[in-house]
């Protein structure tokens, strides 16, 4: 890989895992070691992040928003994104 992370492992059906690229040309400035990324949908999602089994949710709907910032305040970041 030439980005900022590598391939490492792979459970289909479960999880895919990168990790810092020691190659990368600013691998210094990446802050994270490894990253587990789980194809869940946005229910599930959601509930493991409120578990405290997952650090970062990506997909949840707009109506979950309030909700979320009550409960969780400055740790939730909005931002636009590209959708149809």
């Amino acid at each position: 890989s030439n980005g900022a992370f590598k391939l490492t492992g792979h459970v289909p059906n479960d999880n895919l895992t990168v990790e810092k690229n020691p190659e990368y040309w600013d691998a210094a400035n990446v802050k994270l070691d490894k990253v587990i990324f789980y194809p869940i949908d946005e229910a599930a999602s959601v509930r493991r992040f409120e578990a405290k089994e997952m650090d970062l949710v990506y997909n949840f709907s707009a109506d979950q928003i309030p909700r979320l910032r009550n409960a969780y305040g400055d740790s939730v970041h909005i931002s636009p994104s590209l959708s149809t």
